[in-house]
């Protein structure tokens, strides 16, 4: 989100194609305060909002909520690794397999939850952002690192 609101060119793994699981935080405390009034079972669940997310749909979902235009620039996985880009500190979402997606149906099943969905998510968390005046990040990689990346791929 940071990215889009902040520049006109956004790296974008594996054509933002890859898939993970997000927890939204306010899932997540809504959960656990169900969770406290819970006591005939004991059981473990994984807290996932959204099992199957991809970054080109955040992205989507960003752009159309900030009401920006960017380009979106393609980095294969393999240009990512060759250059020492280190999954989810250097490119946070980004990891290079499929291994981090949870299925969220016992937690469904078993909790009275209705889950916040992507697009309101988001929409709450740029908010969010946006309060605090869009500070940087400590994470992910230098905007340095990521236009000399850019200038790699455009060569």
């Amino acid at each position: 989100m940071y990215q889009v609101q902040k520049y006109e060119q956004v790296l974008v793994p594996e054509e933002g194609k890859r898939t993970l699981s997000l927890t939204y935080v306010k899932d997540l405390v809504n959960v656990i305060l169900q969770s406290l009034t819970i006591s005939e079972h004991r059981n473990i669940y994984t807290v996932t909002s959204h099992p199957l997310v991809s970054i080109r749909e955040i992205i989507k979902a960003t752009v159309k909520i900030l009401n920006k235009k960017i380009e979106t620039v393609n980095a294969p996985s393999d240009f990512l690794m060759a250059n020492e880009i280190k999954q989810w500190a250097d490119m946070p979402l980004w990891l290079n397999s499929d291994y981090y997606t949870y299925s969220n149906e016992k937690l469904l099943n078993d909790f009275d939850i209705s889950i916040i969905d992507l697009k309101t998510s988001i929409k709450q968390t740029i908010d969010y952002y946006r309060d605090l005046n869009w500070h940087q990040p400590i994470y992910g990689m230098s905007e340095d690192q990521k236009q000399l990346l850019l200038s790699k791929l455009k060569a």
